[in-house]
């Protein structure tokens, strides 16, 4: 039993190492927990608050979010971006999950879009050919929600989420190494998303 314990704990390890290894991620700094911005949005624009609520299990996740196929922002576990769009119709993107989900803004309006999981541990059971048995916990997204809700239930979840104030992209990822600091006077990324 000891054996089968310590095989079970070098397996996690090594599949977590692996994991971090192979996925090239963005640096992300964050800041104080949500302060809602009173400044309304300029003309022709619409504030969108996107957010990621807790899940225990892919906490440590990176995702990317798109619109219109443009990356506007990564998420972490308790993380929100406040940003600001022409209006119009947009179609949301979560990667690498692949959670879709269309916008329609319109100017001077404040619009909460959110991103929550909920994962547990999936326990499979093997036996190779040593014979004796391994357990390997594998995360399993279960239920998940990717969309509009209601700015209510969008102020009670944003409470536990902290403000992202500098992304820095990966040169793996994107060919050049891309950093944006969020919380200067309203920087523009590449991808002519404006962040707040």
């Amino acid at each position: 039993m000891k054996n089968n314990m310590l095989t079970i704990f070098w397996y996690i390890i090594i599949s977590l190492l692996a994991g971090c290894a192979t996925t090239p991620s963005a640096k992300i700094q964050t800041g104080n927990y949500f302060q809602p911005n009173n400044k309304p949005p300029e003309k022709n624009m619409a504030r969108v608050y996107i957010y990621r609520t807790h899940d225990q299990y892919s906490s440590i996740s990176q995702v990317i979010i798109y619109a219109n196929k443009k990356p506007i922002t990564v998420l972490t576990d308790r993380t929100y971006q406040d940003i600001m769009l022409v209006a119009g119709n947009y179609q949301l993107q979560v990667s690498p999950l692949g959670y879709k989900t269309s916008i329609t803004v319109k100017a001077n309006k404040t619009y909460y879009v959110a991103l929550s999981t909920k994962t547990r541990l999936n326990q499979q059971f093997n036996t190779p050919a040593f014979g004796y048995s391994e357990i390997n916990a594998v995360p399993q997204i279960v239920t998940h929600y990717f969309g509009l809700v209601t700015e209510p239930q969008a102020l009670d979840q944003l409470a536990f989420c902290k403000q992202i104030t500098k992304i820095t992209y990966p040169t793996q990822t994107t060919g050049q190494a891309l950093s944006a600091p969020t919380n200067s006077a309203r920087p523009h990324f590449s991808f002519g998303i404006t962040v707040m």
